[in-house]
């Protein structure tokens, strides 16, 4: 019998919180007897913008000076697509 129960763990919190250091060190290292998908929302916003003004993708999802140099215009550009389709950066 295959077992079909799912768990979601969402992780929140400001910036530099520890949510990704939480998430790799206790949830993906610890849950390695089963399927674990880590997924960072605001990746495909870093992805559409990264494309849209010419950017290194890899950079803009690191904690970078790179990043943190475009964050503000980032965050704009992202409150504006959203504006026109809430549904612009979904990931599923």
């Amino acid at each position: 019998m295959v077992n079909s129960n799912k768990v979601i763990i969402v992780l929140s919190g400001k910036r530099k919180s520890g949510k990704d250091y939480i998430a790799d060190k206790n949830f993906l290292t610890r849950l390695v007897t089963i399927l674990v998908c880590k997924i960072k929302l605001a990746n495909p916003i870093k992805m559409h913008f990264s494309k849209k003004f010419g950017l290194n993708f890899e950079e803009l999802i690191t904690s970078s000076p790179y990043k943190e140099e475009v964050r503000k215009e980032m965050i704009l550009w992202g409150n504006e697509q959203r504006l026109t389709d809430p549904f612009v950066f979904n990931v599923f």
